[in-house]
């Protein structure tokens, strides 16, 4: 007994140690395992560190070159990925930098990178390593890692993604058969090239959102009194001129900033339909040399001319130019009865992008309630603070908001700065003999009138703003101060009268979101309107604007139409001006920056003439910069529609008092253009002019990215004019007849020196006389004049001759910080009139930048 219970005792000291051993075993697996993930953790730390400072490294090294990247790197060789090896061998993730693991694919914008590097022997081993690093430029999204906007279409090739994968040995994970644990650690990064962080848009000239389910292709296309009908996404409508091209130009990526840039010019989401012959050019990657070329009509000119949604259809004749695979020709026949014409465009695959454009900053803004114009002054409706324009400028509307603003007669001018319209106008009830009309006067409209309402009893067309031309009475011309020109008439730039003429330089346009109506139209200029000139701020301008050069932003699913006489106005019967002196040639018109609608807008979009701007090949384009709306329709004449090939455009609107026409023709060719200077961190803009009459140098002046004016003449003023004084400040006549003013024969004995400065001087080898003056400013910069050009009206010097006058100006500044500059130039001819031509331009910066005004970019971790 005594026996066997001594057995039985040892059987369970025996099975009490093999269960205190299980236990222990256990406990320290699960100790092991606390271990081993403690140290997982630290390793794991300690790896995404080093990916992150090694994808900055290498973002850094693509951030040297200060632009956009074109293409991902060559291979492993590249500083950029050698930034990447030695910053994470640095941090204790060493492997072998070799190119044996390199893989590139496809070309152009679809081209990527990759490279596998570990520490064994081979790049291509799959075991015997237990680190490895694989680099993507673009990034791949690999790994779950998602791919951040910054990295997607233009700027892909300046992020890098690094992804480390680390096997780590346990310490004690292999008791419980977990001998090792793999972390996998991955950064994105991005080299931000130089510049203004002020979102820019997509460099599309035409961004169009309506989707293919929202256009019936078994009817004909059809808009009626601003609502759709049934609205393709992009239609050119038969035109009414007997020359039907329609044109439209898409960026040029000379001029552009950020570098090297070829973009598509139209992306559609939906069907296309051409019922006018269409040109849809790519002026980058043209045909003359692989060099940015114009843009004919008739001819298909680059390789992304357009990009159209899957399921969509290009509804045309052809011929449709383009080769690439799985491309669609053209669809004949069209939607319903609808007759085609042809489209000269290359087609490219559709990608699918979006803008959103930030809301505007309207603090600040006075409430100017609504305002009815029919030719009185504006300072007559008595309005309150800052809606009111100073008595010197009775003829001039004042920033603010407005529930709406509507002008039926009369010349006016929108002042810079932002309109706010929270609400529409209302339709004209007054009538009888001499009635003024309260309201849109529709009484006039013709079919020339696309989509308004000719022929329409009782139209109830409306919109937030109106500018148009009724049938009622109207306010007397204000002549302004004759200047001798001709007849005596001072031309039309005083204010009042008859013909509608409405011009605004630096202006933007914001739409608000209507609850009540959703679906309000925007803005609107008619056929019956004479003249018409708008232009955004320039880029970096306006921050009330986001420094975006917005010129309208349209919050709702309704329309902005675009319209006007081109040349002679036929539409304004018998005294154009209410001067006596019978119908007049006007100017042609056009729109300038950013024509934009929300995304989410199910409905409206843009409806343009392009002949507004004046029908001719050479003619700019009826807007000058981009369109991103639910749909665009042409309509009405021929010409170029949009031209976003030079930027955000020209702007028609003199600063300085003269009653002369605008005459965009003043500037020749070569083109306006910037160009590096010969001083390290300064580049040179050069304009050249052309006119029967010398230029008038005295008015000369340029403003870069919206800053103070700098005049040419600045050195022969008198003293400094004090602040807010007219500038220049004297009377720029009777030229250089006048003893006062320096001239050649002062210029051939030396530099002259004028009132407030000294010009150096020189003589021309190209006229022989010393007409090659130099202006040297107080930070430097200099304005340099030469050719025939007088101190003021050639016109009123005795003996002047009129004929072909050539000039150029050239103005060197330091290179400012930013991918762009923005250049404003203003000149006046040399005729008593004053007669004048001023142009916006953005340009891509170009020279050495200067230290601490222009960094090489910045970086900054994505993922």
């Amino acid at each position: 007994m005594r026996s066997t219970m001594r057995r039985g005792r040892r059987a369970e000291r025996g099975q009490a140690m093999i269960l205190l051993a299980v236990s222990f075993l256990i406990m320290l697996g699960f100790a092991g395992m606390a271990i081993d993930a403690g140290h997982d953790y630290l390793l794991r730390r300690s790896a995404q560190n080093a990916m992150d400072s090694a994808a900055l490294a290498s973002a850094k090294q693509l951030a040297v070159g200060g632009k956009r990247q074109t293409a991902p790197p060559a291979s492993s060789n590249d500083l950029s990925m050698e930034a990447i090896n030695q910053f994470a061998t640095n941090n204790g993730f060493a492997t072998t930098r070799s190119t044996t693991c390199d893989r590139t694919t496809g070309t152009g914008a679809t081209a990527t990178f990759s490279a596998t590097w570990n520490d064994a022997s081979s790049c291509a081993s799959t075991s015997g390593w237990t680190t490895k690093i694989t680099v993507n430029v673009p990034p791949s999204g690999a790994g779950g890692v998602s791919i951040p906007p910054d990295c997607l279409g233009t700027y892909q090739f300046n992020c890098v993604q690094v992804t480390l994968v680390r096997i780590v040995t346990n310490y004690l994970g292999g008791i419980v058969g977990i001998p090792t644990t793999t972390i996998t650690v991955s950064a994105v990064s991005y080299a931000q090239p130089p510049g203004a962080l002020i979102g820019t848009p997509p460099a599309v000239a035409m961004l169009l959102y309506e989707p293919s389910a929202s256009f019936n292709t078994a009817a004909a296309p059809s808009h009626a009194q601003l609502n759709c009908g049934n609205c393709p996404t992009f239609w050119t409508a038969p035109p009414t001129s007997a020359s039907k091209n329609v044109v439209f130009d898409g960026v040029n990526g000379g001029t552009i900033s950020g570098g090297p840039l070829d973009t598509v010019s139209l992306q559609s989401a939906g069907h296309m339909v051409m019922q006018a012959s269409t040109t849809i050019c790519d002026p980058y990657n043209g045909t003359q040399g692989g060099q940015p070329v114009a843009c004919p009509g008739n001819t298909a000119v680059g390789s992304l001319g357009f990009a159209i949604a899957n399921g969509a259809t290009a509804y045309c004749t052809t011929p449709l130019q383009g080769t690439a695979t799985g491309l669609t020709p053209c669809t004949s026949p069209g939607p319903g009865a609808a007759g085609l014409d042809k489209l000269y465009a290359n087609e490219t695959a559709y990608s699918a992008q979006t803008y959103t454009a930030p809301i505007p900053d309207l603090s600040g803004l006075t409430d100017c309630e609504g305002i009815v114009l029919n030719g009185e002054t504006v300072t007559s409706h008595n309005l309150t603070g800052n809606c009111q324009p100073d008595a010197s400028e009775p003829y001039t509307i004042m920033p603010g908001k407005y529930q709406y603003i509507v002008i039926n007669h009369g010349t006016y001018d929108f002042a810079p700065g932002l309109f706010d319209i929270y609400g529409t106008a209302p339709v004209n009830s007054a009538s009888g003999s001499g009635y003024r009309a309260n309201g849109i006067d529709h009484s006039l409209e013709t079919a020339s009138d696309f989509d308004l309402c000719s022929g329409v009893a009782n139209c109830a067309v409306t919109a937030g703003v109106w500018i148009g031309h009724g049938g009622g009475s109207f306010g007397a011309l204000s002549a302004g101060t004759p200047m001798g020109c001709g007849s005596g008439a001072a031309g039309v730039q005083g204010g009042g009268g008859d013909a509608t003429i409405v011009s605004g330089t630096n202006v933007s346009f914001y739409f608000a979101a209507n609850g009540g109506n959703p679906k309000a139209n925007a803005f609107v200029s008619t056929n019956e309107v004479a003249t018409i000139n708008l232009t955004s701020p320039g880029l970096n301008a306006n921050k009330a604007v986001n420094d975006l050069p917005i010129l309208f932003d349209n919050e709702n699913s309704g329309f902005i139409h675009l319209d006007s006489a081109a040349g002679t106005s036929a539409a304004n019967k018998g005294d154009d001006e209410g001067d006596g002196q019978g119908p007049v040639a006007f100017s042609p018109s056009g729109f300038s920056g950013i024509i934009y609608q929300k995304p989410s807008a199910t409905s409206g979009g843009v409806e343009l003439d392009p002949s507004l701007s004046g029908g001719q090949a050479n003619a700019p384009g009826a807007i000058t910069g981009q369109v991103m709306a639910y749909s665009l329709t042409t309509f009405g004449g021929a010409g170029t529609a949009v031209d976003f090939s030079v930027g955000y455009g020209q702007s028609t609107q003199p600063q300085i008092g003269t009653s002369g026409n605008n005459e965009a023709q003043i500037i020749g060719t070569p083109a306006p253009s910037v160009a590096a200077s010969s001083r390290s961190g300064w580049e040179t803009f050069t304009l050249n002019y052309t006119d029967e009459w010398a230029m008038d140098a005295y008015d000369v002046y340029v403003k870069v990215n919206g800053g103070n004016p700098v005049f040419f003449s600045k050195g022969i003023w008198s003293s400094a004019p004090g602040a807010g004084a007219v500038l220049p400040p004297n009377p720029n006549t009777p030229g250089d007849s006048n003893p006062a003013r320096p001239n050649r024969a002062a210029a051939s004995t030396g530099s002259v020196v004028g009132g407030n400065g000294t010009y150096a001087t020189k003589k021309n080898p190209g006229t022989g006389q010393f007409d090659d003056w130099t202006f040297t400013y107080a930070d430097g910069s200099t304005m340099e004049v030469l050719g025939q050009w007088t101190w003021g009206h050639e016109r009123d010097i005795v003996n002047a001759v009129s004929g072909t006058n050539t000039a150029s100006i050239k103005y060197t500044f330091p290179t400012p910080t930013g991918q762009s500059v923005n250049i404003q130039i203003f000149m006046t001819d040399g005729d008593r009139c004053g007669d004048y031509a001023t142009a916006n331009y953005t340009f891509n910066n170009v020279g050495v930048p200067n230290a601490g005004q222009q960094t090489s970019g910045t970086v900054q971790l994505e993922g």
